[in-house]
């Protein structure tokens, strides 16, 4: 587990998924991309590829009675600097799109339950985590638990040890398997992960997949603990923020995508 105090994170926008689109780039993985086609005089949406017309145009532009298109391609993006930690994650998850994803809700979960309420200034990401005393540009799958607010409130300082996320687990792991949706056959309902639920593809089941059972059951230790990983060739910025990494996106999911990924001071 890592915690940063400064740490830029960017959210890309490249557009509603369709079919055709074309295929970019975004730190070394592939992403499907349609951007956004606007009207490089008025910048209204381009909605037809084949010809201009009058409705993709404002009243005052001086291509709306042109049949030829004047269009520009465009992604949006937007950026916050805030507090964040980093739980680096086993290798089999950058294969599990599902088990990602039903752990990062647990995780929201699970905040929930050992403080009572749920901290609507909190959000979760997937990202690649920079491996230490590895080659260039070698990462591992990792989730970014994250403050919304710009600069940070203060509230992950009493989660940054690895000791409380696994009290956060076990007791996640308990109110699963205690959830009446189990018996139900659901893979979540409102009482558990539905609220918390970062994309459509979460199941109860798959939260705790990549974990012993006596480890979300209580009965023993963790055998496993959230570890650091700092990058020997990274170091930190002038202001003493973290610099960031864009990451790609999951195709066919939401438009707005986190596109940083953290990198640790050196040693």
């Amino acid at each position: 587990m890592t915690r940063y105090r400064g740490m830029n994170l960017r959210w890309l926008n490249t557009g509603r998924p369709l079919a055709g689109q074309s295929v970019d780039r975004v730190s070394g993985n592939a992403l499907s991309s349609r951007d956004f086609r606007l009207c490089e005089a008025c910048g209204k949406l381009d909605t037809d590829t084949r010809a201009s017309s009058a409705r993709e145009h404002r009243p005052w532009c001086r291509y709306r009675s042109d049949s030829a298109e004047h269009v520009i391609a465009v992604d949006l993006m937007r950026e916050l600097s805030t507090e964040a930690l980093a739980f680096v994650l086993p290798l089999g998850f950058a294969t599990d799109r599902v088990g990602v994803d039903s752990l990062a809700s647990a995780i929201l979960l699970g905040l929930e339950i050992t403080t009572g309420g749920s901290p609507d200034h909190l959000g979760i990401a997937s990202v690649p985590h920079p491996v230490a005393g590895r080659r260039p540009g070698e990462t591992r799958p990792a989730l970014l638990l994250h403050d919304t607010v710009p600069g940070g409130t203060g509230y992950l300082t009493d989660h940054d040890d690895s000791s409380r996320l696994w009290n956060l687990l076990i007791r996640t792991g308990q109110h699963l398997r205690g959830c009446p949706c189990r018996a139900e056959g659901k893979d979540m309902c409102p009482d558990c992960l539905r609220p918390h639920a970062v994309s459509a593809e979460v199941t109860r089941a798959a939260a705790p997949a990549r974990h012993r059972p006596a480890s979300w059951d209580g009965r023993t230790p963790a055998p496993w603990t959230p570890r650091a990983c700092s990058p020997s060739s990274t170091r930190r910025s002038p202001s003493g923020r973290s610099p960031t990494r864009p990451c790609a996106p999951a195709p066919g999911r939401a438009p707005w995508r986190c596109a940083s990924a953290p990198h640790s001071p050196s040693s």
